[in-house]
């Protein structure tokens, strides 16, 4: 593990690379952290009020949790918590079921309003779910370049644009590679990847995400890696100029309020000093002439030039010393290497909260399968297709038998995809496969409601009325 990493960390940076990683980026801020658009005619009037943005974004959200369902992820809250996630979040922050993909959607780059977590999380599964599709179609020239091919909505699109993309990069590089990945970090759960989507479990379709989310875990982390050496020389020079104040960090110098802080103290001081200047050139001047009548000069002042001066002397030292501080702190933000790593850097912790919920919810998706095989096999001892015996679960057309998955967590959490009795909300299948639980037991009367100061007016909830129904699993 360590010496793959040493050897990623000597590579030359690719720099188209990390531009698209850094688009990426910039994309899932734009797709997840909506703001007000401006109308075509370039005026300041956006083309909806905030009422109606945030009314459109929450149908859109009630559309987009079957959706996930229906293409086999798993939404971020049970389908009852649907309004209070979009109004109000951060009420689940304390709830570590809920934390890390909060703060995940939460924290995206330039984030403004609210934050549709079932639409942006449904927007980064299909992007994994195209990377599976492709990869077990061809064989393409590099992982890199099955990621990229991802991001357009078919990969006929992506050699429209780019040319055609041969290559010896197979399936089973790609599997190997998600095994390698999944060591490297620690991660040692069993599993098999099929070729054939039909024949892959949701168990192992889980533990393959995860990898694919390590794949932008470790772009990341890896460009932080290269770029630290000149934030760290950049720092060090910061630090030894003597301007910063203590509990000054690298993170504590961009939030804007110490900049706008800053900028204040420094445009003060020099208006204090060119003052305190006029006053001693004038007191120069009535005291060289030995005209006590001057206009704006008192005879005290022509008496004690010397303190006049001095004033002018120190207010000059404190506007230098804002704006050396000024100067120096300007020339550590804006350095193109500091501002990619602090980006990339950034980005690394953010997602490794998402690979913290993804990793939370594998005795989940465990437990469904469990129910799963408890509840279909009866007597006849089958489950979608394999065979269960007491030895685990085996293919019953190819006989291979999968004991990876008959591990059971014994001391499971609370699913947070269940509702107040315990009801499964989002074990909904990948369409490729029957779920085998269904969420239309919802009790919608136990949807917490909402008062009217709680969001504006002309909201819609997923009420009855408005025709919205809970999630029916897909067959």
């Amino acid at each position: 593990m360590h010496a793959s990493r040493k050897a990623a960390a000597s590579q030359p940076v690719d720099f188209a690379q990390l531009a698209a990683r850094l688009q990426d980026v910039s994309a899932g801020g734009a797709t997840c952290a909506r703001v007000l658009s401006p109308s075509p005619s370039g005026s300041t009037t956006p083309l909806f009020s905030q009422a109606e943005q945030e009314a459109e974004d929450l149908k859109e959200e009630i559309e987009s949790y079957p959706a996930l369902l229906e293409a086999g992820g798993r939404p971020p809250y049970p389908f009852h918590l649907l309004n209070e996630f979009f109004w109000d979040p951060e009420q689940y922050l304390e709830d570590s079921a809920y934390h890390d993909i909060i703060l995940f959607w939460r924290s995206v780059p330039g984030r403004q309003g609210r934050t549709s977590f079932c639409t942006c999380h449904l927007w980064r599964w299909r992007k994994f779910c195209r990377v599976q599709e492709i990869i077990r179609e061809r064989d393409v020239p590099s992982e890199s370049t099955l990621i990229r091919a991802a991001e357009w909505d078919s990969w006929g699109e992506y050699v429209e644009l780019y040319g055609q993309q041969e290559g010896q990069w197979s399936f089973e590089d790609y599997t190997r590679r998600i095994h390698q990945r999944m060591n490297g970090y620690g991660l040692s759960h069993p599993f098999r990847l099929k070729k054939d989507l039909k024949q892959q479990d949701k168990l192992t379709t889980w533990i393959e995400y995860l990898g694919y989310e390590f794949w932008s875990y470790h772009e990341d982390a890896s460009y932080a890696k290269r770029f630290q050496r000149h934030h760290d020389v950049a720092w060090k020079k910061l630090l030894d100029s003597d301007v910063l104040r203590p509990g000054e960090t690298c993170k504590t110098l961009s939030v804007f309020e110490r900049m706008v802080k800053d900028a204040g103290e420094e445009r003060r001081a020099k208006v204090t000093m060119e003052s305190a200047a006029a006053a001693a050139n004038v007191a120069r001047k009535g005291n060289a002439t030995s005209f006590s009548g001057y206009e704006g000069v008192s005879e005290a002042d022509q008496k004690h030039l010397p303190r006049v001066q001095a004033a002018y002397t120190q207010a000059k030292a404190t506007y230098e010393l804002f704006k050396r501080r000024g100067d120096a702190i300007t020339e550590f933000i804006q350095d193109i290497h500091t501002q990619i790593y602090h980006i990339v850097q950034s980005d690394s912790e953010r997602h490794m909260l998402l690979l913290n919920w993804i990793q939370q919810q594998i005795p989940f998706v465990e437990t469904e399968m469990k129910s799963c095989r408890d509840g279909e096999t009866g007597d006849e001892g089958m489950v979608g297709g394999l065979q269960v015996d007491s030895g685990g679960i085996t293919d019953s057309k190819d006989g291979e038998r999968s004991d990876e998955h008959t591990h059971q967590n014994a001391s499971t959490p609370r699913d947070p995809n269940q509702d107040e009795q315990g009801n499964s909300t989002s074990s909904g299948t990948d369409k490729r496969k029957r779920s085998c639980v269904e969420p239309d037991n919802l009790d919608l009367s136990k949807r917490p409601k909402q008062s009217s100061q709680d969001r504006p007016a002309g909201s819609l909830l997923p009420s009855d009325s408005d025709g919205v129904k809970p999630p029916a699993a897909s067959l």
